[in-house]
This record gives C-alpha cells, sequence and structure tokens, in this order.
C-alpha cells in the first residue's frame, strides 16, 4: 500500500503500485495494527486493531447479558408451566379415583342405560300414544 502522505489519515489517497498511479481496490487492509478502510481511492476509517477488539468484546458482553435475561425468563416461564402440568395431572387422578368410586356404585347387573327397565307410560301419554297409532292407520 502506497500513499501521498507521511501518515495515514482518513481521506488520504492510496495507491497499489510505488508509481502512485494505480488506486487500490476497495476493501480493508492491516497497516501498522491497524485496520485501514479504503473507498474509491481513499481512506475511509481507521480503526486500530486494539479498538476493534474492545468493540466486539462489548457487544458480545452485550448480547450475553441480554441472552442471561432471556435464560432467566424462560426458566420462569418453565417453572410456571410445570407447576401447571402439576395441577392439571392432580385434578385428572382427582375426577380418575372419583370415577373410579362411581362405577363401584352402579350395580354391576346394570352395565348399560339400554340394560335399564323401562318405566311405565302415565294415562296421558298411553293416550297420547294411542291417537299417533290411530293417526297413522289412517294413512
Amino acid at each position: 500500500m502506497y500513499f501521498t502522505e507521511e501518515t495515514l489519515a482518513v481521506g488520504v489517497a492510496v495507491f497499489s503500485d510505488e508509481a502512485m498511479s494505480t488506486p487500490i481496490a476497495d476493501g480493508t487492509y492491516v497497516v501498522d495494527g491497524s485496520d485501514v478502510s479504503v473507498s474509491g481511492g481513499l481512506i475511509a476509517q481507521i480503526e486500530t486493531i486494539e479498538d476493534k477488539s474492545t468493540k466486539e468484546k462489548e457487544t458480545l458482553m452485550t448480547e450475553n447479558a441480554s441472552l442471561k435475561e432471556e435464560l432467566e425468563n424462560l426458566k420462569a416461564e418453565n417453572a410456571t408451566v410445570k407447576a401447571s402440568n402439576e395441577t392439571i395431572v392432580n385434578e385428572l387422578k382427582t375426577f380418575k379415583t372419583e370415577f373410579e368410586n362411581l362405577k363401584k356404585v352402579i350395580p354391576n347387573d346394570v352395565k348399560n342405560l339400554k340394560d335399564l327397565p323401562k318405566p311405565e307410560l302415565t294415562a296421558a301419554q298411553k293416550q297420547s300414544l294411542k291417537r299417533k297409532e290411530l293417526m297413522n292407520l289412517g294413512k
């Protein structure tokens, strides 16, 4: 890298040849412990590698703190879900026990509602049934 000034600075023209006739390609170059960003043949930014490393470290520390906070929130949410699930399981166990107890109360000879004896019809029900039968005969 060849440049027109004695020291590197933003705005200094940089070249790829000793005759300083061919501008250097855009990109980032390491020069004397610094990252030198070139755009359009001019230095656009100079950043010491140490500064860059410090910024990256700060960024990573911020991201790490954010991730730790997110992890703690997820742990709390998980604990809430576990407690809710435990409550539901306990309720289901209670319902199962109650159901098993109800099954014991039902007489062994009656396993289905159709096995139950049919109730006796009232006089009004019998009369209504006779009317329906008579009406069906006329059809």
